[in-house]
């Protein structure tokens, strides 16, 4: 994604399209704090928030997560709006890992679902 020239950033800007859809064993919420992006050294990347990139991203068709699901985490049992995950990356030669972690949680139930991050490949 293009910056914008009045915007001084240290990296590219990379977006990752998401959708958080509500699965049928486990129930949580998801957030966009909750995504990391690896590159190949395995240097990691948070989300990157940033005001000044919310209206050209919405403009050019990419509405950014937090924009799209209303400011708010995806809530339990529902499905989020498809969106974009923002990240500024200092060096994006491939390949790149988009991943999400999840804390260590307890069932209602009384089952514990231990703490964890999924990885997957998104580019070469």
């Amino acid at each position: 994604f293009p910056k914008p020239a009045s915007i001084s950033l240290d990296g590219e800007v990379i977006l990752v399209q998401i959708t958080a859809t509500a699965g049928s064993k486990y129930y949580a919420g998801w957030s966009d704090s909750a995504a990391l992006l690896f590159n190949g050294a395995g240097t990691l990347y948070n989300p990157f928030d940033l005001d000044s990139l919310e209206a050209p991203m919405t403009a050019a068709g990419y509405p950014p997560f937090w924009v799209a699901n209303k400011n708010a985490e995806v809530d339990t049992a529902t499905t989020g709006v498809s969106s974009w995950v923002v990240f500024i990356v200092g060096d994006p030669k491939g390949p790149l890992y988009f991943a999400t972690r999840h804390g260590a949680a307890t069932t209602s139930g009384g089952g514990s679902i231990p703490a964890g991050t999924f990885k997957v490949k998104i580019s070469d």
